[in-house]
């Protein structure tokens, strides 16, 4: 039991940290409980996709996938649709309904889309280092390469 509160609570702390981070770079404004990014966060996110899109043929694939799930209810449906653009964008496939994946480091992504609040509890990242039918993911990902 104990060592379970302690890891929530360094979890709590190592979080924190990372939002006054963020809001002592410029990149996310803070209002009370309430965060929301701001003109030049939104320039490094789109800095932060480019990036990852160059990597799909900049790289050497390290064979493992990155997956982004979420499950987020009605009630903030514009941010699923702003999550959904978001991982469009950075070259992420669907492979399922609200489960999306890509076959590059992107810790830095899925971390600025778990910074919301009110999101945070609804989107999980997790890298795979095997998953079934992966040849049909590496042509789309990979069409001219073998790997």
């Amino acid at each position: 039991m104990y060592a379970v509160a302690r890891e929530r609570a360094q979890q709590r702390y190592r979080t924190k940290k990372s939002i006054d981070t963020l809001v002592l770079q410029g990149w996310v404004r803070r209002n009370g409980e309430i965060l929301s990014i701001t003109d030049s966060g939104k320039t490094m996110l789109d800095t932060t996709i480019e990036s990852l899109r160059s990597s799909i043929t900049s790289t050497t694939w390290d064979g493992k996938w990155r997956i982004v799930a979420f499950d987020i209810p009605e009630e903030l449906s514009v941010l699923r649709h702003q999550i959904r653009s978001i991982l469009k964008r950075a070259g992420f496939i669907k492979l399922q309904q609200s489960v999306w994946i890509f076959p590059h480091e992107c810790h830095e992504l899925a971390a600025l889309i778990q910074h919301d609040q009110r999101i945070r509890k609804h989107v999980l990242y997790g890298v795979l280092s095997e998953i079934d039918n992966s040849e049909r993911l590496r042509t789309l990902f990979f069409p001219k390469k073998t790997i």
